[in-house]
């Protein structure tokens, strides 16, 4: 059990260091260079990250209440599995949209790294073991490069 209510805290702690390298807003004093169209790219990969963290806490929160009252859920993990992976494809479209709609080209390959990261994640979903691993399986590849490649960029 212990396992399974941690686990949001984790995805937590994923979504504040993907996003402590980012550095994004649109605040003058900074020095950045980059036009208004990457800085707002930049926040939006910021709130789909966040959005991602949030949403994925809550699947792993309703299992793990089902498992704390004694039941073993089945309905509820395969739930959290179908929910799972629509949110790495969701956050993936919404990278890819980021990447055709920005206009600096490596803030763009950066987005659209992370969003093949996401897919390829999302394709590895199959059982609530891969639910409880997403944010290991984020933490290295196609995603964990870009997502850096977007930091990088977007903290100036």
């Amino acid at each position: 059990m212990r396992r399974y209510l941690a686990t949001p805290a984790l995805a937590a702690a994923l979504g504040a260091v993907l996003l402590a390298g980012a550095g994004c807003g649109s605040d003058s004093d900074s020095g950045s260079s980059l036009d208004d169209n990457a800085l707002a790219a930049c926040q939006e990969y910021n709130n789909i990250i966040n959005g991602w963290s949030s949403d994925y806490g809550t699947q792993l929160s309703t299992v793990g209440r089902a498992e704390a009252d004694g039941s073993e859920d089945e309905q509820a993990r395969e739930e959290a599995v179908a929910a799972v992976r629509e949110l790495f494809e969701s956050a993936a479209e919404g990278m890819r949209t980021q990447a055709q709609n920005v206009d600096e080209p490596e803030l763009a390959e950066g987005l659209a790294q992370a969003a093949d990261g996401l897919e390829e994640i999302a394709g590895q979903i199959e059982t609530y073991d891969d639910v409880i691993n997403a944010p290991e399986m984020m933490a290295s590849g196609e995603f964990a490069d870009g997502g850096q490649r977007v930091n990088d960029i977007c903290a100036g």
